[in-house]
């Protein structure tokens, strides 16, 4: 599962999916939801799997309970 679309697909595996299979009816990004998130360091979630991207923050019920300090490389 390497090619970009299969990415993704896993990356749903992982949040979307998991969550209907776990019966979490609260799960998603909106007012009112449980604010339940790892924030990643990555572009996109192609990259976020592809580079196993640290995790900048970890939320749980809306407070920040886990965080990295963001790493910035720099190409010369």
């Amino acid at each position: 599962m390497t090619a970009p679309d299969e990415i993704e697909k896993l990356y749903d595996m992982i949040t979307t999916e998991a969550a209907k299979i776990l019966g979490l009816g609260d799960y998603g990004l909106e007012v009112g939801k449980t604010a339940d998130m790892v924030i990643l360091q990555s572009q996109d979630i192609r990259e976020a799997i592809r580079l196993d991207s640290d995790r900048l923050y970890v939320i749980h019920k809306g407070k920040v309970v886990a965080k990295t300090k963001r790493e910035v490389s720099l190409m010369i």
